[in-house]
Order: structure tokens, then C-alpha cells, then sequence
């Protein structure tokens, strides 16, 4: 048999064994594919294993007809040998027939793969050395960076956190130390999550939360502060990230926009003033439904939002989400200033003080109604999803077409613009500088 070497390597460097099992035996042996890890980052290495496996694996469907599948691959995982030829690229046939004539086979597959006595060992897992003292169980390091978070972390996203340490705690063991968890412990893991049929959207989120423990853990000193092993586990092609794309949410059209401004009810104030304020801001729904009446302030004589995380119970994405906006002209012309001091003589504190701070924020209320009245204006995705983040897509679509910069752009938005110079250099726009440039593109 001509033998391919049956390999694919995993973002940690990790080869595996990936071997198609024909469609009349899948059944049969309940699989459609045999994945194994080889566990070496080692090239020449991960082939003469992927020989060594495909010599067992393939002549058993070439013969499987009748046979017990499962029990002839639980004596081969034994290491009970079987009998096989193999042809090798370089045009020479080995032939085995028990486990002297396999172990011989494998000696022979190393002289040809230009292995023989300087054949590179197998890459063993580098685990970090601590300072004497600072040894830390991973369960009591997971309880500890959990508690450090707790205070600032928006609720939805320190229960992320929570259950990702969890699943990796209970996979790993609470008790095993945490310093000696490598690269390749943390490959295996991301194994079992797909093993157990979660969504690679939701493994990847989780491995964000696990780099950012392993991120805390090294500024703490309880983990070498030489690699995160949990950065680049889980990773997406570009064929992944087009398709995600197209399932992300979608902008409105003008006509859209013009349908859900039209049937807003002035009377419900909680429903009709987060529309308005999210079509001409894009700011994020917890950032609209937690405004503070003291987040309402006057800069150069300009109306402006703070968008911020100081005032209690106020959570932000990140720190590029703190910033001030300048309130466009039409939300003042529609009464929302008016609105503020209203709420102030009344003794409220908060722009929407019905609305309870759920486990996703105080924008949960808002983004439910929202949802449930774009079902009664019939106004349906295209192929992703349509819902109040669509405003922010809108907002950045218009100032796109305006050909707006992009750091003004990331200013008015709240992103990270992610650029050294402009970091180093750049100094923050007016709220007045924002609005000449930006209130035109969004009309």
C-alpha cells in the first residue's frame, strides 16, 4: 500500500493522526474519522508514527468485513502488531509480520526518512520552574483571579469566565499544580471541549478567558512568565471568519430606519429614547441603558454623553469603551435634555431608573423590547441577525461612506484603533472636533 503520512498539525505545534474510515465500516465502528494526538511537535517524528499507525489502521478496512472493528483497534492500541506492507514514497517495500518484524519496519522507516542515530528526539513539554514558595494548586489560583475580577467584570462575562476555569479546573484536576500545565495540556483540552461537540465559537471564547487567567497568573508569579499556553489554541480560517461574518449583525437601511424611528411610542420612555439615543450614537445597548442623569455634561459650551464605568454597578467592554460623545442636534430637538431635567426634578439619578441590572447588564430589558418590536414592523436579516447592535453597525457604516478617519471613527465608537504611532503621538479629539466631522455623515 502507498502510504500517506496522514498528518495535520494543531495551532499549538501539536501533530496528530487523521485517518478517514471508509463509509461501509463507519457504522460499524461508530466513527467517521480516527483522530489521534501523536503528541510531538517533531516533523519527522509525527511521520514515522503516522507510518507506524496507518501500517495497523489501513490493512484492517481493506479486511473489515465481518470483523469486531472495535475490538481489532483495542488490541492494536494495546500494541499487538499486525501483519502489513509498506511502500514509502522512496519507492521500497517493508513488510512486518509480528512485533519483532514492526519494530524492525520502524528502524528501517527512520534510515529512510534520513533519521537513523540523528534522528532529533521527541519534544518533551517544557514545565515552568517557580521560585520556591510561590507553587500554587490550579483550583486555588482559578479562586483567586475570580475574586480579583469580580468587582469590575460585567456579570454576563464573569460568568464566562467562571465556567470556562471550571471546565478546565475539573478536566485538569483541582489539585494539580498549576505551573507545571503546558502548551500541549492545554491542546488536549481544547481536544475534549471539541470531543464533547461544543461550538468552536464557544471554545474560543473560553480560551480567551483561560489566556486571560494565565495572563493574571504570570503577572502574579504563579505562572513562568515566559509563554501563555493557552494563546493561539483555538484559531479560524478565512474561509471560518467569512462565513462569521456574514452571520454577525447586519446594518439598517435607510428605510429600516426610517420604519423604527416612525413607530417609536414617546410614552414609554425606557422603549423610545434608547432607539433614538443608539441611532445616532451606535453606543453599545449597556452603555445607552446605564447612562447616569450625572453622565449628561456640557463641554465648550457642546451637550455631551460620558460614557463610563465609574458610577455604581456601571460595566464597560474595555477601556477604549470611556470616552465623551457630543449629543447630535436632533436628539436635543426631539426633547431629550428636556427629558434629563425632568428626571432631575423628580430626584432620579438614572436616565432609565425602571430598568434592573440583569445578569447581562441593564441593557438585557432593552435589547429584549427592541428584538420584539422589530418582530412587529417585520423587519427580518438578510442571512445574519438584525437587533440594537445593528445601530452600531450602521453608525460605522455611514461614517465609512463619509470617509471619516479611522481614529476618529474608533474615538466616537469606543474601539481600540490598535496603532502604535497614533498611540504614542495622538492626542484625543474635542467632543466639538468629533461633532464638525461626524454629525454631517449621520444626517
Amino acid at each position: 500500500m502507498n502510504l500517506a503520512h496522514h498528518l495535520q498539525q494543531h495551532p499549538s505545534g501539536i501533530y496528530y493522526f487523521r485517518l478517514i474510515v471508509p463509509k461501509h465500516l463507519q457504522h460499524q465502528l461508530g466513527r467517521k474519522v480516527i483522530k489521534q494526538s501523536l503528541g510531538t511537535r517533531n516533523p519527522t517524528e509525527a511521520k514515522l508514527l503516522a507510518y507506524g499507525l496507518a501500517a495497523y489502521h489501513l490493512p484492517t478496512f481493506r479486511t473489515g468485513a465481518g470483523m469486531d472493528f472495535k475490538k481489532t483497534l483495542e488490541a492494536l492500541q494495546q500494541g499487538q502488531a499486525r501483519t502489513y506492507s509498506i511502500t514509502t514514497p522512496q519507492g521500497f517495500t517493508i513488510k512486518a509480520d509480528g512485533e519483532d518484524d514492526h519494530a524492525r519496519a520502524m528502524e528501517a522507516l527512520k534510515l529512510l526518512n534520513g533519521g537513523g542515530s540523528n534522528l532529533p528526539p521527541p519534544i518533551q513539554p517544557q514545565r515552568g520552574q517557580l521560585p520556591s514558595g510561590n507553587a500554587i494548586q490550579l483550583q486555588e489560583a482559578s479562586r483567586k483571579y475570580l475574586a480579583t475580577i469580580k468587582a469590575t467584570a460585567v456579570r454576563k462575562t464573569f460568568t464566562g469566565r467562571q465556567k470556562a476555569l471550571a471546565d478546565l479546573v475539573h478536566w485538569a484536576k483541582p489539585t494539580t499544580p498549576l505551573h507545571t500545565i503546558t502548551r500541549t495540556d492545554l491542546a488536549e483540552f481544547h481536544q475534549f471541549l471539541i470531543n464533547q461537540q461544543q461550538a468552536k465559537p464557544t471554545i474560543a471564547l473560553k480560551f480567551g478567558f483561560i489566556k486571560q487567567f494565565f495572563t493574571y497568573c504570570q503577572n502574579a508569579g504563579y505562572y513562568p512568565n515566559q509563554d501563555n499556553p493557552a494563546a493561539g489554541q483555538v484559531s479560524y480560517t478565512k474561509r471560518e471568519r467569512s462565513f462569521r461574518k456574514k452571520l454577525g449583525f447586519e446594518p439598517f437601511t435607510a428605510e429600516e430606519i426610517q420604519k423604527i424611528t416612525s413607530n417609536l411610542d414617546r410614552k414609554k420612555p425606557q422603549k423610545y429614547w434608547p432607539v433614538w439615543i443608539g441611532n445616532y450614537t451606535g453606543a453599545r445597548v449597556n452603555e445607552v441603558a446605564q447612562l447616569r442623569l450625572a453622565d449628561f455634561i456640557t463641554v465648550e459650551g457642546l451637550p455631551c454623553f460620558v460614557i463610563t464605568d465609574e458610577g455604581a454597578e456601571q460595566k464597560l467592554k474595555n477601556q477604549d469603551s470611556k470616552r465623551i460623545i457630543p449629543i447630535h442636534p436632533k436628539l436635543i430637538e426631539l426633547g431629550l435634555l428636556a427629558y434629563v431635567e425632568e428626571l432631575r426634578t423628580k430626584g432620579e439619578s438614572k436616565l432609565f431608573p425602571k430598568l434592573n441590572n440583569a445578569i447581562n447588564g441593564y441593557g438585557n430589558a432593552v435589547t429584549k423590547a427592541f428584538s420584539r418590536y422589530l418582530d412587529e414592523l417585520e423587519i427580518k436579516p438578510t442571512t445574519g441577525m438584525k437587533g440594537f447592535h445593528s445601530f452600531r453597525k450602521t453608525i460605522i457604516h455611514k461614517m465609512q461612506s463619509a470617509k471619516i478617519p479611522p481614529d476618529i471613527r474608533a474615538q466616537y465608537m469606543g474601539h481600540d484603533l490598535d496603532d502604535e504611532h497614533y498611540q504614542a503621538y495622538s492626542r484625543k479629539y474635542t467632543p466639538k472636533e468629533l461633532a464638525e466631522v461626524i454629525f454631517p455623515a449621520l444626517g
